[in-house]
């Protein structure tokens, strides 16, 4: 097939005639000569749809973000220390919280045991894990 920048609109459409078989229109006709809409209107629109696209991206970007350091905050528990072992389990029997463990305790069940309001927390976030990792667990 030659490049048709080197050939007039007749020789075009001529070689297209020879190939196709059959004459082709000297100008396309569309139903309406707006058929494609405004172009500045159109470019608006598409530029429009990108900024929300990119909008959702950065949100859930930083939404994964958020998730990941809540995931890894160390700092949601402590640890007590005693000079003997018969000290820390009389601490937890005056305590009244030896039946919830001697090593690691759930701190909101103590605070309940314990008559201490808390403030809630928010329900844990949904993980994202990939389809080749599901299997595995």
């Amino acid at each position: 097939m030659p490049a048709f920048s080197n050939f007039s609109r007749s020789q075009i459409l001529n070689y297209s005639e020879e190939k196709a078989g059959c004459a082709m229109p000297d100008e396309i006709q569309f139903p309406d000569e707006n058929f494609f809409g405004d172009e500045d209107q159109t470019i608006a629109a598409q530029n429009t749809q990108i900024s929300d696209v990119l909008k959702a991206f950065k949100s859930s970007k930083a939404e994964e973000k958020k998730t990941f350091e809540e995931n890894i905050d160390s700092e949601y528990w402590f640890c007590m220390c005693f000079h003997t072992r018969a000290q820390k389990e009389e601490f937890l029997e005056k305590l009244g919280i030896a039946h919830l463990g001697d090593k690691y305790i759930d701190g909101v069940d103590a605070a309940i045991e314990l008559h201490i309001p808390l403030t809630p927390a928010p329900p844990p976030r949904a993980v994202k894990v990939a389809k080749r990792w599901k299997g595995l667990v």
